[in-house]
């Protein structure tokens, strides 16, 4: 009997090994594929009428720095409109005079060095931060090995179809497809931020008292730990100092380059804000602290 269901078992696998696989005949016709043929970047300024940005692009270099990468790397250009270039303050001749560095920094400035995932940037309440090609020749980040070029950023949002760049629209959300990456069409031209956040805050009269207020701190934690700590807490302490972290100090290691800790964002309030929750004066704020100054320091 054991004989009989062995042989039965063989039997099965080996018709079981020889069977093929089923497999329904084809039905519909075959759809052609036809690959879209892209314009590439310059047709399409020349087609949309960008004439201001073209000449930017042309009398520059960017084409020869970006030549190896347009197969390889994704971009996004936003490209201000010729009305754009005219309301920031440009003509046809300025361009025409402006050497190629400054050409380059326009057309770097208004290139993204990724392709836009819309349904990425849609679904965030705000905004993404996307790096330019844009980068300093002389402004890295801090890092006590080596010099991280400093790159400028843009903060990209999309609303109701809209273009966001920075917290301001400047346009519609509608993006065409060259050889050399994605084009995007701006009713504003973007430009390239000249100061630091400690700059532009102290250049603000609205801001004094709490500037007043940053450097009362920063003061405290230079006096304090300087003169009373061991060298390694008065450099560990130094970390607290706000101020410095707004703005550029010089690179340590070369004192021709300057350096920036990191990319960040601050809430100020304003002098009529302090005065609405009840603080006419700094002094004011800095008599807060005495009653926790023998806890954690005089330091704020």
């Amino acid at each position: 009997m054991k004989k009989i269901i062995s042989i039965l078992l063989l039997i099965i696998v080996f018709v079981s090994c020889k069977q093929e696989e089923y497999m329904p005949e084809p039905f519909g016709e075959k759809v052609a594929f036809k690959e879209t043929t892209k314009m590439s970047l310059d047709e399409f300024l020349t087609s949309s009428q960008c004439t201001f940005f073209k000449k930017a692009l042309d009398r520059g270099t960017v084409y020869t720095i970006l030549n190896s990468e347009w197969k390889r790397s994704p971009h996004t250009f936003l490209i201000p409109s010729d009305a754009a270039f005219v309301e920031a303050g440009f003509t046809q001749n300025k361009l025409e005079n402006m050497n190629p560095a400054d050409l380059d920094s326009i057309v770097l400035y208004h290139t993204l060095s990724e392709k836009i995932d819309t349904a990425n940037v849609k679904s965030i309440h705000g905004n993404i931060r996307v790096n330019t090609r844009l980068e300093s020749a002389n402004i890295g980040f801090e890092n006590s090995y080596t010099f991280q070029k400093y790159i400028y950023v843009h903060y990209l949002g999309i609303v109701h179809k809209k273009v966001l760049i920075n917290g301001k629209t400047v346009g519609d959300y509608k993006i065409s497809q060259t050889k050399e990456g994605d084009a995007i069409i701006l009713d504003h031209f973007l430009k390239k931020p000249e100061k630091t956040l400690w700059q532009a805050m102290k250049a603000d009269p609205r801001l004094s008292m709490f500037i007043e207020l940053i450097e009362a701190n920063d003061k405290l934690y230079n006096k304090i730990f300087y003169f009373n700590e061991a060298p390694w807490v008065v450099y560990a302490m130094q970390s607290g100092v706000i101020g410095k972290n707004l703005d550029l100090s010089k690179d340590p290691n070369n004192s021709k380059n300057l350096y920036i800790n990191r990319h960040t964002s601050i809430f100020a309030p304003t002098n009529e804000a302090f005065i609405k929750a009840g603080y006419s004066t700094v002094e004011e704020l800095l008599k807060l602290n005495d009653p926790y100054s023998k806890l954690r320091g005089r330091y704020l």
